[in-house]
């Protein structure tokens, strides 16, 4: 029996090392396609940090061109009926080529004088915008790239702008903006395959998103001086922003309302300091996708091998325990027929004796005993 249970030990042992060179195998593979995915992801964030910073300096040529046109010079100086509908014809002119928003032409003072939305609605045209960043910094001569919703209109925009120079003065004598679609923007996130993309301000304020319910919603949970902060600077509307539900225990890692895990790639935005461009990944999406093609491909070679390992085991295990047993079986013969042979030696009335090769006497029967 103790022979039978070290062959049985042998082959579980066997089944047992087969089972763990298999998941060393596949915990191996899983490590090798989850490293790839991380690399992938941030190839993807260098990508789209890449498409975000040209997108965010696609207006810059065009706006420094329609700031050079004479027709915005001679609207902002003599702000007459007809000098106003020549810039208005520019204007016109440069938002159709450039399938942007909006352009407008503002005074020194911030107030919207032409505007190519001046038959809308939301007209900007008697607006004044000298309490936006991009105002202010374009007429201290440097053009100025700005994110933010707009007060009149309450459409996210990114806002290009750029002094307007006269020959008869140093300093700029108004500004020239073009505020181009969010929806251009957003068609960058739009990659169909399965992540979120964030576009997060420095406050933490999501301002574009691949998923609309995370937009002007915030990734982190705001204290009330930041919202009041937030709110007085008029960039992002009056408030109050939602917490998005996403927690980030590590700069890699984010958790949502659910507690669903998510890996992170973030990437700094070119010449907007704090803004960043993030791309989360769900962490067992991203581990199907990677396993799932070795998966379909192994899945045909994998489970017939650990049946052919199992059926081996066995047919081995069941052709040991049969050679014991027969082994087992002809030692009990063998001591059978020599316990009756010792019998019918020593009971046979006769004087028998077994001699060696040498001649010499070295066993005799009880009979010899008798005498």
């Amino acid at each position: 029996m103790r022979l039978k249970t070290t062959l049985f030990l042998l082959a579980l042992l066997a089944f047992i090392s087969s089972l763990i060179g298999v998941y060393v195998h596949y915990t191996s593979l899983q490590a090798s396609f989850l490293s790839q995915a991380r690399e992938e992801g941030e190839s993807k964030a260098e990508a789209m940090r890449i498409k975000l910073s040209a997108f965010l300096s696609e207006q810059l040529k065009p706006v420094s061109a329609l700031a050079g046109m004479e027709q915005l010079e001679a609207a902002l100086i003599d702000q007459g009926e007809a000098e106003i509908k020549a810039a208005n014809k520019v204007l016109d002119h440069f938002n159709s080529s450039l399938g942007v928003d909006v352009c407008y032409l503002m005074d020194s003072k911030g107030k919207t004088i032409a505007s190519s939305n001046r038959f809308d609605a939301d007209s900007f045209v008697g607006q004044n915008f000298k309490f936006r960043p991009y105002f202010q910094f374009a007429m201290r001569s440097t053009p100025r790239t700005y994110l933010a919703l707009g007060t009149t209109s309450l459409k996210r925009g990114v806002y290009f702008s750029y002094p307007v120079h006269s020959d008869k003065r140093l300093e700029p004598i108004g500004v020239v903006v073009i505020k181009d679609r969010m929806e251009r923007l957003e068609e960058l996130f739009s990659t169909g395959s399965g992540e979120l993309i964030f576009l997060t301000a420095p406050s933490g304020l999501i301002f574009a998103s691949s998923s609309p319910k995370y937009i002007l919603t915030s990734d982190r949970k705001m204290s009330p001086e930041t919202q009041s902060e937030l709110a007085a600077s008029r960039q992002f509307g009056a408030g109050p922003w939602q917490w998005s539900g996403f927690s980030f225990p590590a700069a890699d890692t984010a958790y949502d309302r659910e507690g669903k895990k998510y890996l992170v790639y973030r990437r700094e935005v070119e010449r907007f300091p704090g803004w960043s461009v993030q791309i989360l990944l769900e962490s067992d999406y991203d581990y199907l996708n990677y396993l799932k093609p070795l998966y379909s491909e192994n899945r045909p070679l994998v489970l017939p091998l650990i049946l052919l390992i199992c059926v081996s085991v066995g047919i081995l295990y069941r052709r040991a325990s049969t050679e014991v047993l027969q082994r087992r079986n002809a030692e009990a013969a063998l001591r059978q027929n020599e316990e009756r042979f010792r019998t019918l030696y020593n009971q046979t009335p006769a004087m028998l004796h077994s001699i060696d090769p040498s001649g010499k006497i070295v066993r005799v029967s009880d009979y010899w005993s008798e005498l």
